[in-house]
């Protein structure tokens, strides 16, 4: 909340001084305390965010996004990321389907939560049989280690071995392995939730900056094509920077007030 007001301040401070210098270039055109100039700042700022948003809504750049994202981050661990990938999906949306990509990066972690939960349901030899969606224990194997991260691979390992003396126990008085097993899977379930979290954070700090860089930089385009009726170079130089600039902050603004209001209604 704090930074938000921080931008905020800053994008009210960029608007202030550019009518100041604005007024001291002496600029006819337009004037730089009156209702043009922020006229032009707010269509400018709508515009941006009609256009971004349209974007967003009408092709697959966000599940594009999250698809090279959510790639990445399973290779990390292994070279397997791609077969892990496609293991993921058939647990989250029990298809081949990304459509689930489609939504917030939150919302993509809590499919993403519900299929490491899925994988730890069963012991090795019970998920094939009483899961038609993995039908090969090398692919729970795959997506465990991938969802374990790198700091999470002993805690797999320890999962595997107890999940293997677990199957191999024979002595139903004995609890050890049972409870041993126990153990390990709430280990690793705790090392998945880590991960799934760090992936939300660096995939939501990435999506917001690309979308600050966008807004930004259609702000400018838009400011540009509206500086045609200066005649003055410099007038023309600094009306683009300074009106593009903050016209694509209130774009970035409203863009998260539609968020909020979007979150709050589902």
């Amino acid at each position: 909340m704090l930074s938000d007001l921080s931008l905020l301040g800053f994008g009210l401070f960029i608007t202030v001084v550019g009518s100041l210098v604005f007024y001291l270039l002496n600029t006819a055109s337009i004037d730089p305390v009156g209702a043009p100039f922020y006229r032009a700042v707010l269509l400018i700022g709508l515009v941006t965010m009609a256009l971004l948003q349209t974007i967003k809504r009408l092709t697959t750049v966000r599940r594009s996004f999250h698809e090279e994202w959510v790639k990445s981050w399973l290779s990390r661990p292994s070279s397997n990321g791609i077969n892990s990938f496609n293991t993921l999906k058939r647990l989250a949306v029990a298809s081949s389907s990304s459509v689930f990509l489609e939504l917030p990066i939150e919302q993509v972690c809590g499919q993403i939560t519900a299929a490491a939960e899925a994988l730890l349901e069963y012991p090795a030899d019970q998920t094939t049989k009483d899961s038609p969606i993995l039908s090969d224990d090398n692919e729970r194997k795959q997506l465990i280690t991938a969802l374990a991260g790198e700091a999470g691979q002993e805690d797999a390992l320890r999962y595997d071995q107890a999940c293997s003396a677990l199957i191999e126990h024979k002595d139903a008085k004995d609890k050890k392995p049972e409870q041993t097993y126990l153990a390990a899977r709430n280990r690793l379930s705790q090392r998945f939730q880590r991960n799934i979290d760090a992936l939300q954070i660096e995939v939501g700090l990435a999506w917001r900056r690309r979308m600050w860089i966008s807004a930004l930089f259609t702000g400018i385009v838009l400011a540009f094509v509206a500086s045609n009726q200066l005649h003055d170079w410099k007038s023309r130089v600094f009306f683009v920077i300074t009106a593009g600039l903050t016209g694509g902050f209130l774009a970035t603004v409203a863009r998260d007030l539609i968020a909020v209001v979007e979150r709050l209604r589902r």
